[in-house]
């Protein structure tokens, strides 16, 4: 039988860190239960609150954080529609193709100068 908490290796960072994170709260939780007996009415319920509120505080910024990274970071080609891929690779390969071929006489004097040296 497949365990849901398992680490599998294709799963997602965010699962792994959310899962973490909320195990941490669990047992924060536990560990409230007797603060507030013994602090009653001097924040005592302030406590299990305030656990709740950090983990999700965390949580959301853990799963907005690498939404932001994954912009960043650009599309990648997997991405992009089947119309709209072939067109950036080929755009790519013109740009390339643009830089191999151009005469840069400023790099071909360099090259004849440290010829020239040797």
């Amino acid at each position: 039988m497949h365990d849901p908490m398992a680490n599998g290796p294709n799963e997602d960072l965010r699962l792994k860190a959310t899962r973490t994170v909320w195990l941490g709260a669990i047992g924060m939780l536990g560990v409230c239960i007797p603060l507030v007996g013994i602090l009653e009415g001097n924040g005592g319920p302030l406590l299990p609150l305030a656990v709740i509120v950090g983990a999700t505080v965390v949580t959301a910024r853990i799963w907005k954080a690498t939404g932001d990274q994954e912009a960043a970071a650009g599309s990648s080609p997997a991405s992009l529609s089947p119309g709209k891929a072939p067109l950036s690779l080929e755009d790519r390969l013109a740009n390339l193709e643009t830089i191999v071929t151009r005469e840069d006489w400023q790099l071909k004097e360099r090259i004849e100068r440290l010829e020239k040296k040797q």
